[in-house]
Formats: structure tokens, C-alpha cells, sequence
């Protein structure tokens, strides 16, 4: 309708193509379209002060589990209310369900390019080792590794990032197989049951797994392996019914520290 309004040909349809893709027009256009929809943004929030805000959030497992449950807290407790309803997937389809507007918000590890939505770092997590140890001990402080006293036969591989796995094939032979090749984190207190066992994850689940096994223990490595980004991902024209929520979101996450650049939030050493 748009095209035969505008007289112009928005969008480059091929057959056999399984996606589309804007024309130049389309492209030209899509700035405007995107000015329009944030004035309607502004003009919705003459009525949202007072009213219930929705808000659809999804996240890595991370993300969910160890870092943001703060921020729900203060969101569920928050006047006047916000209504979540929180997810969890992979960071791969985080970006499409922001995209085509499935959900309000995505907190990611990684960015990929893409013209309609917003990228934001929020905060960079320490990366560490965690091994089984022969018995559970109420030492919290963290210890320190070289990547020497670590095989590979023994590790419950993540890939965090890209530049975790180039970090991570600098650090050990690639040659030699690890133990095992893990999607999920919260699986990792179950998997590494034995003395040695070990993985490397981002300091915001310490305390989960802490909780979870009371013979794991925390160790920061040498070589230090890179920090883990996270980042909340938006909409440019995010739903109408979203937006009180998002400016919410953004409040607390300020009152949180996420957005102070690197501040680490945690206290790992829980002492």
C-alpha cells in the first residue's frame, strides 16, 4: 500500500530468495519512517505516566540468571507497575525477536549489525575458571591459575565470543579435544563432579553456583581470557506500549550501575 501510495518501489523482492531486502528508495526512506515513529513515541507518553507499563524482556541464560535479577526486582516493585514477561534463548535469535518486535528488549553477548535496532554496552563481566575441588570448603576468596595447570581433556568448553574462541585456541592446543562442548551455563555444577573438572564463565553466576555446588571453586587465569560484553539491544521504533517500560528499565539500570562504563557490579569474593 505504501508503494502504490509513494509511487516508488520499496522493497527488492526476487523470487527463490527466502529474505527481502529494501531498494535505494526503501533505504532513503527508512530514516523518515523512523523520525515519524519516534514523534508518535513522544506523543503516546502524555498518557503513559500514570497507566501500567508492559514490557516483553529477553535474554541470554547469563544475562537472565546472574546479572539482571536486581533489576526485575526493582522493576516488579516499581509504581506504578510493570507487567514482564521475561525469556530466555540464545543471543543468536535474541536479535530477530528484537527486530520483528516479539519482545521489547534483549540483553545480548554479542552485537551483529543491523539498521533497526539499538546496541548498547552495559556491562563487561570478568571471565573465570571454575573447578571441581576434592571437597566442599567455605574458602570464597578467588585463587589463581595458569592456563598450564589446566588440560583441555578436562574442560567444559563455552564459546562466549569470537574473541574468547581465538583467546582460548591461543591458550591450548585446539588440536586436542575438550571433555565436553556446552550450549548452557547452569548445566556446568551438575557436569563438573569430579576433582579437576573445570570451565571458564563470567563472574555473575558465582554466587549460583556456589549455591549449587559447594565444591566449586573460583580462580582468575593467567593468560586473562576477555571480558565478556553485555549489551541491551532495542528497537529504533520500539512498540507504543513499550516505551514507558524501557524508560524504566534504563532508570534502574542507571540506579544499578550498568551503565557507569565497567563498573563491576558483584562482589566475587563474597568476603
Amino acid at each position: 500500500n505504501l508503494e502504490c501510495e509513494m509511487g516508488l518501489l520499496l522493497v527488492d523482492r526476487q523470487k527463490g530468495l527466502k529474505t527481502v531486502r529494501l531498494t535505494p528508495a526503501g533505504e532513503a526512506l527508512l530514516p523518515l519512517v523512523l523520525k515519524w515513529q519516534e514523534a508518535v513515541n513522544d506523543i503516546s507518553e502524555m498518557h503513559m505516566s500514570s497507566h501500567a507499563h508492559f514490557l516483553s524482556v529477553a535474554g541470554c541464560e547469563t544475562a537472565n540468571n546472574g546479572l539482571l535479577p536486581p533489576v526485575f526486582k526493582k522493576m516488579l516493585n516499581h509504581a506504578p507497575p510493570i507487567h514482564l514477561e521475561i525469556t530466555s534463548d540464545p543471543t543468536d535469535m535474541l536479535y530477530e525477536k528484537v527486530e520483528t518486535r516479539d519482545v521489547d528488549v534483549a540483553f545480548v553477548v554479542h552485537q551483529e549489525a543491523s539498521k533497526i535496532v539499538r546496541i548498547t554496552p552495559i556491562y563487561r563481566d570478568e571471565m573465570l575458571v571454575v573447578r571441581c575441588e576434592e571437597s566442599a570448603s567455605e574458602d570464597r576468596s578467588v585463587g589463581s591459575l595458569t592456563s598450564d595447570e589446566l588440560g583441555p581433556a578436562d574442560e567444559m568448553y563455552i564459546e562466549w565470543s569470537q574473541d574468547f574462541k581465538l583467546w582460548h585456541q591461543s591458550a591450548w592446543d585446539p588440536s586436542i579435544p575438550t571433555a565436553a562442548s556446552l550450549l548452557s551455563a547452569y548445566i556446568i555444577p551438575n557436569m563438573i563432579d569430579s576433582p579437576g573438572k573445570w570451565s571458564i564463565v563470567p563472574s555473575c553466576v558465582v554466587r549460583d553456583f556456589r549455591n549449587m555446588n559447594r565444591r566449586l571453586r573460583f580462580h582468575r587465569l593467567t593468560p586473562s581470557p576477555p571480558v565478556l560484553t553485555y549489551y541491551k539491544v532495542t528497537h529504533r521504533a520500539p512498540k507504543l506500549s513499550a516505551i514507558g517500560g524501557l524508560k524504566i528499565l534504563d532508570k534502574i539500570l542507571r540506579e544499578e550501575n550498568f551503565q557507569r562504563p565497567w563498573l563491576h557490579y558483584f562482589d566475587i569474593s563474597m568476603n
